[in-house]
């Protein structure tokens, strides 16, 4: 009897949006090996990562996740050696710390599915396609600097003028007590 009749009630997995995890060893191994070339002009982003081999394209659905992987002893190698400028899905704060400590860059971008394909499949488009604002319910996660947000402030004028966050805080407290930065 139980065989027949068909499961009920709540199930989430429709609304999951299951991100490929990518650990930054091997972004570092990846860059350290030559197989993935950082651009100069512009960050790293989803398709840098395929086109390296890091990721399949076929598996990417909602985006990447960047994870620090494992933690490291006391006085252990960082999993980071050089500066590297990324922007991917999401974020841990653990990963966003390794990058920033080498130097680098870590900006979490919103794609929905159409700025996805364009992303990774330029060819397609005519004309690429403007990136859609993220849903109310993932717009704090973008707008918070903690998570390195492209929508937040402080990143927004960190990736147009180049500056970290430490000097625009130094120039926001300069201004108030009235110095001069120098």
């Amino acid at each position: 009897m139980h065989k027949r009749i068909p499961k009920r009630g709540f199930n989430n997995k429709k609304h999951a949006d299951p991100m490929i995890p990518i650990a930054v060893a091997k972004i570092q191994d990846y860059i350290d090996m030559g197989r993935l070339i950082p651009p100069t002009t512009r960050p790293i982003n989803m398709l840098d990562l395929v086109e390296s081999g890091l990721t399949k394209m076929s598996k990417i659905k909602h985006g990447c996740k960047l994870l620090s992987g494992k933690k490291l002893p006391p006085g252990a190698d960082p999993p980071v050696r050089s500066a590297i400028n990324i922007e991917i899905s999401r974020a841990s704060a653990s990963a966003i710390r390794a990058i920033e400590e080498a130097g680098g860059t870590v900006t979490t971008v919103h794609y929905n599915r159409l700025a996805l394909k364009a992303l990774l499949k330029p060819h397609r488009f005519d004309v690429i396609p403007r990136r859609a604002a993220p849903p109310p319910k993932l717009l704090p996660y973008y707008t918070s600097y903690e998570k390195r947000g492209y929508l937040s402030p402080e990143v927004q004028i960190r990736n147009k003028l180049g500056i970290d966050r430490n000097k625009i805080l130094r120039v926001k407290n300069n201004t108030e007590t009235g110095k001069e930065l120098g």
